[in-house]
């Protein structure tokens, strides 16, 4: 939900035409694991690295669980952009249509108007910290490997230019539209894709809300509680942000939760009414930490648990994760992953 990191990458969302490899038959449901690289401080945001295009080059992606677009910046001149640690990416020639349904989804809920079928897919989008990002979507490969070893190649739509993030992989007869990370407290983690990695037991679950905050992954309403004690406020607007180092409050929280403190303490709470999110109210990094964050796309439910975030899960042979071991020998995402598995 914020501007100031040069790739964000919220959950896969786009068209999947996926090509396996040869000594590989496709899943009937799988998994893909991303190593997860950054801190709070003093970096302030984590990231990915995946490959994309073809032949594949590997692009650092920001996690942002508070955007719905996903953006590289390209080799154009540029406004203000920040340095990246690769170099910038070089579109393809296959834009996206005006008339295709994507472009429709990325400037919803306004109306698109295309003048000509022809059109190029252009966008805008305005963020919290008023940075912006404008460009042209493309469409370009992204190989995955999953847990199981076998290899896809989806085809996925994206912005480029001065662009932002990623949304869970819709489901198809491979996957199902589940996506989760696990920040550690020290740093580092995992992102994955998929069902599998999902415990079977320990998650506190809460249906995702569709009506109260657009485009966001929104728990609906809370109540403030501090030190366990009801703190009389009410109906606070709740936004899952992984994009954001720390935690807002609307300013009535903010204040009641200030003044309960009693002495130095350092909460990582910020008065959101500071930044312009008036009563919304984002949980971000820092309250994730050494917690597994599953959005359940398909039960349309969010859940947590505790994690340790510096060892991937342990898949057991009847698919259970024991999120307390190293991981069992599978492929990992090509080669991302070595560092966290055992040998």
């Amino acid at each position: 939900m914020h501007s100031r990191f040069i790739f964000i990458l919220c959950l896969f969302a786009a068209l999947f035409q996926g090509s396996y490899s040869a000594n590989k038959s496709p899943p009937s449901s799988s998994s893909v694991v991303f190593q997860v690289t950054g801190n709070v401080y003093p970096r302030g945001y984590y990231h990915v690295t995946m490959n994309i295009g073809n032949p594949p080059k590997p692009y650092w992606l920001d996690i942002d669980t508070g955007s719905d677009l996903t953006w590289l910046q390209c080799d154009v001149p540029c406004v203000k952009c920040l340095p990246a640690p690769h170099r910038p990416y070089k579109p393809n020639k296959d834009l996206v249509a005006c008339t295709d349904p994507m472009c429709a989804s990325v400037h919803w809920p306004e109306t698109l108007e295309c003048k000509s079928p022809k059109d190029q897919c252009d966008y805008e989008v305005q963020y919290a910290d008023h940075g912006s990002s404008l460009g042209l979507m493309v469409k370009d490969w992204f190989p995955l490997q999953y847990i199981n070893g076998s290899v896809a190649k989806p085809r996925l739509a994206f912005g480029v230019r001065q662009i932002k993030h990623l949304k869970p992989i819709k489901r198809t007869r491979y996957n199902k539209n589940i996506v989760g990370h696990c920040l550690g407290a020290q740093g580092d983690g995992f992102l994955f894709f998929g069902n599998e990695l999902v415990p079977s037991s320990g998650v506190i679950w809460t249906p995702m809300s569709t009506t109260e905050i657009d485009k966001h992954y929104s728990l609906g309403t809370a109540e403030l509680y501090v030190g366990g004690k009801a703190s009389g406020i009410k109906d606070l607007p709740i936004v899952f942000d992984s994009g954001s180092t720390y935690t807002y409050f609307s300013a009535e929280a903010y204040k009641a939760l200030v003044s309960t403190e009693r002495g130095n303490a350092c909460l990582g709470i910020l008065n959101g009414s500071e930044v312009g999110l008036e009563n919304i109210n984002l949980i971000g990094d820092i309250s994730f930490h050494d917690k597994i964050i599953i959005y359940d796309n398909e039960k349309q439910q969010i859940g947590w648990a505790p994690a340790n975030c510096k060892k991937l899960p342990n898949i057991d042979d009847d698919g259970d994760p024991d999120h307390g071991g190293l991981c069992k020998p599978y492929g990992s995402n090509l080669d991302i992953l070595q560092a966290y598995c055992a040998a």
